[in-house]
C-alpha cells in the first residue's frame, strides 16, 4: 500500500520544536484489530482564547444542516478513540486536557483543533504547530473536513467518518467490545488502567486530589455455591447498577477483575472519598438483592486511597487501595478501610 503520509519534518530541539517522525505503512486493517479505545469527550469545556469564536445561531445553523461526523484515532493516542463532532471546539495535542489526546512524536502540546465553519461543516485549523498539520497529503492552516479525510500531526493518524460510513459503524463495534465487561456492561480492566493513568497525569500535573476505591463482594463464593453461578452473575450485574446510580458523572467505575470492582474519585480528597465508599457500603447492605424470587443478602468492603506526590506510578495506588481492602476483609467484612498511609 502507498504511504499516504506526508514526508518527515526536521529534528527536534524539544518536544515543541520540529522533529522527525517515523511514518510505518497506513495500515488500516492493522488499526482495527488492535483498536484500544475508550469513552472520549466531545469536546473540551475551556476552548482556547486564539481559536475563531462563531456566534451561537451559525453554529446552530452547521449542526442541524450537516450530517454527523467523528474522528477516529488511528496512530499515536488512544488506538479507536472516538469522538463525535459537534458544537464544541475538538482540540488535539499532547495536552492531557485536550478532547484528543496525543502521544506521538511530533505532536505540539495543542496542535490543532476542530471547529465548526461558518459556511457549514467542521473546519481543520493549526494552531502554530511545530510539525505543522496534514490533510491527507496537503499541508494546512485552515481547511474544511468530509467524510474520509485524514490528518496527520506528527506521527498520529486521525480519520474523519460521517456514521453512515460503513467504516465507522465497525469502528463503533470495537469501540464497544473493547471497552466494556460483556456481563455486567461496566467498563473493563484494559479500559480502568488507561483511565487511571490519564487521571494521573491531570493530578500530577494540576495538582488535584484523585482517590481510588476497590471495592469486593464478600463471600461471593457462596453466593455462588448456595444460588448457583446464574446467580451470582445476577447479583455482580445488580451490583453495578446499584452503585452506578450513587455515583456523580465525574465517577468511574469499572470490574477488576472476578468480584471486585474500582472507582476513580476525580477531585475528591480522602475524606469525600470515604464518605462515598461509606455511602455505597451502606446502599449495597440494604438492596434487595433476588434471583428467582429468591432474596441474596449481599455485602462489600472497600479499600480507599489517595493519590499522593510520594507515588511514582499507578500500582503503588492501586496496591494500597487493595491492602486496605485486605485490611477491611480481615476486620470483619462489610467495612470500610481508607488509612492508615502505607508503611505506617
Amino acid at each position: 500500500m502507498t504511504d499516504p503520509r506526508p514526508p518527515a519534518s526536521p529534528p527536534p530541539a524539544d518536544d515543541d520544536a520540529p522533529t522527525e517522525v517515523a511514518r510505518p505503512a497506513y495500515d488500516l486493517h492493522h488499526a482495527l484489530v488492535e483498536a484500544t479505545s475508550d469513552f472520549a469527550r466531545t469536546g473540551t469545556d475551556e476552548p482556547l482564547t486564539e481559536t475563531t469564536q462563531f456566534s451561537r445561531e451559525d453554529i446552530s445553523a452547521v449542526v442541524q444542516g450537516e450530517a454527523p461526523l467523528h474522528v477516529v484515532v488511528l496512530e499515536g493516542g488512544r488506538i479507536g478513540d472516538t469522538v463525535a463532532l459537534g458544537d464544541r471546539l475538538v482540540v488535539m495535542g499532547r495536552d492531557p486536557e485536550a478532547a484528543i489526546p496525543l502521544t506521538a512524536k511530533g505532536v505540539s502540546r495543542q496542535h490543532a483543533v476542530i471547529e465548526p465553519y461558518p459556511q457549514g461543516g467542521y473546519a481543520l485549523r493549526d494552531l502554530a504547530s511545530a510539525n505543522g498539520t496534514f490533510l491527507n497529503k496537503k499541508r494546512v492552516e485552515t481547511e474544511r473536513l468530509q467524510d474520509g479525510d485524514l490528518v496527520f500531526m506528527g506521527a498520529a493518524t486521525i480519520k474523519v467518518m460521517a456514521e453512515s460510513n460503513p467504516e465507522y459503524g465497525y469502528w463503533r463495534y470495537l469501540h464497544e467490545t473493547s471497552v466494556r465487561d460483556p456481563l455486567t456492561d461496566a467498563p473493563n480492566r484494559r479500559y480502568f488502567d488507561d483511565f487511571l493513568s490519564r487521571e494521573i497525569e491531570r493530578a500530577r500535573r494540576y495538582g488535584r486530589p484523585l482517590c481510588l476505591l476497590l471495592v469486593d463482594v464478600d463471600l461471593f463464593k457462596t453466593v455462588n455455591d448456595t444460588h448457583g453461578h446464574r446467580a451470582g452473575d445476577q447479583v455482580l450485574r445488580d451490583l453495578v447498577k446499584v452503585v452506578h446510580g450513587r455515583l456523580r458523572r465525574s465517577e468511574f467505575m469499572a470490574r477488576y477483575g472476578g468480584e471486585e470492582f474500582a472507582i476513580i474519585a476525580t477531585e475528591t480528597p480522602i475524606t469525600g472519598a470515604q464518605r462515598l465508599a461509606e455511602g455505597i457500603r451502606a446502599l449495597v447492605e440494604r438492596h434487595p438483592f433476588t434471583f428467582e424470587e429468591r432474596r441474596i443478602p449481599v455485602t462489600v468492603s472497600i479499600g480507599v486511597a489517595e493519590w499522593t506526590s510520594a507515588f511514582r506510578e499507578a500500582g503503588e495506588l492501586v496496591g494500597l487501595a487493595d491492602e486496605r481492602l485486605y485490611r477491611a476483609k480481615r476486620d470483619g467484612r462489610n467495612r470500610v478501610c481508607a488509612g492508615p498511609a502505607q508503611g505506617t
